[in-house]
């Protein structure tokens, strides 16, 4: 008799294993899990890291949580772009993702047309520059747009800024999913708004016992909408979350909605016990 042959998942460690990130998601087969140790990684391969999900599903994390290990962009890209098939079963997790810079959205972690899961990170110090304010553009930390579902759990995300709407997450193009658990703190948008969430052209997320605090949208001309949220076109369900502190413009222009700021034919869900100070 033949018994089947059976393929277990992988656990690629790096640098152990692969001296760089990618290498090791490179390697990688359906279901394996790329273990990174302590340590701050920088340079080509360990930032713009991709991975064709259509036939295969990572899980890439820490091994001793975000903490202890760090990739540094350094002003030369973001760390991740999901962009091709990506589900719950691929997972972000435990990491701590600083100084990502491009000219374009997310400038940690872009997320376009899939829905991975997004959990336990530290997003901070992250820029999306633009050269206008299209859809291409926003998201200082995390850009989720074109259909987009994540689940986006239990990170910290702060002070990070765009050009653009979305100083911390920009929710763009029907895009949708949840928020839950985050602390999205001392994030800026310097264009209409958004200064911690932004959310436009029919996005449709739940966003639920997120702290959302000291964010600000300060925009040079009018002072900006929402420092803590602005909806555009879009329908969200915003349940129990804390929203304090946040603020809009600067003493000759102060803007509109420190907490939340709706246009534009939103509707907007919002159930107690939420609360704005």
């Amino acid at each position: 008799m033949l018994a089947p042959f059976l393929a277990y998942p992988a656990i690629l460690q790096v640098p152990d294993d692969y001296s760089i990130i990618q290498a090791a998601v490179d390697a990688a087969d359906d279901g394996d899990t790329v273990l990174i140790s302590d340590g701050i990684y920088t340079g080509p391969g360990n930032r713009g890291i991709s991975w064709d999900a259509t036939s295969r599903h990572l899980v890439i994390r820490s091994e001793n949580g975000r903490d202890h290990c760090i990739i540094d962009c350094q002003g030369e890209d973001r760390a991740f772009l999901l962009n091709q098939g990506q589900d719950r079963r691929d997972v972000i997790e435990g990491l701590t993702i600083t100084n990502g810079k491009v000219f374009g959205p997310g400038g940690a972690i872009c997320i376009r047309s899939t829905s991975p899961t997004i959990q336990d990170c530290i997003m901070e110090n992250n820029t999306s520059h633009c050269i206008n304010l299209d859809s291409e553009y926003g998201g200082g930390a995390i850009a989720v747009y074109d259909s987009a579902a994540p689940y986006i759990t239990g990170n910290i995300i702060r002070n990070n800024s765009t050009c653009n709407l979305g100083g911390g997450i920009r929710y763009d193009q029907q895009a949708s999913g949840v928020l839950e658990n985050n602390i999205i703190e001392g994030n800026k948008s310097n264009s209409i708004g958004g200064g911690g969430i932004c959310l436009s052209h029919f996005s449709n997320p739940l966003i639920i016992n997120n702290l959302i605090r000291g964010n600000i949208a300060d925009c040079p001309s009018y002072g900006g909408y929402g420092g803590g949220i602005y909806s555009s076109h879009s329908g969200p369900m915003i349940i129990n979350n804390t929203i304090a502190y946040n603020s809009t413009g600067n003493f000759f222009n102060p803007g509109k909605g420190g907490g939340i700021a709706i246009s534009k034919l939103s509707l907007i869900h919002i159930s107690e016990p939420t609360r704005l100070c």
